[in-house]
């Protein structure tokens, strides 16, 4: 599985491209609020963005956001979506193996 530190910085990639953020990665610290202007020290990106950012996820990452989730928790900061990511990265890999289980148990009863 990759490594928090390469999400992160997948994630900030993701930031600066899909929403043409204007400054270096190293610049956009992990817990900063990405969203809205409430926090002066924000990046102030709109829900608007989310769906960028949740574009790129799924196309770097290979993940895919989940609309049920709460994804105003999830998206608040590079932290908490870096925990988010390794949550559905986890629940991809246990469901991959679930699967090949029960593929491997049809082909040995078939």
């Amino acid at each position: 599985m990759i490594g928090e530190n390469s999400i992160k910085e997948k994630l900030k990639k993701i930031i600066i491209e899909r929403v043409k953020f204007k400054a270096p990665p190293q610049e956009i610290k992990d817990d900063t609020a990405l969203f809205g202007p409430e926090d002066p020290e924000g990046l102030g990106l709109e829900s608007i963005d989310a769906l960028d950012i949740a574009a790129g996820i799924e196309k770097e990452l290979g993940v895919r956001v989940n609309e049920q989730d709460d994804l105003p928790a999830k998206f608040y900061s590079i932290n908490t979506l870096t925990e988010y990511i390794k949550e559905l990265m986890q629940k991809s890999s246990e469901e991959a193996q679930k699967y090949d289980s029960r593929i491997e148990e049809e082909l040995n009863d078939g």
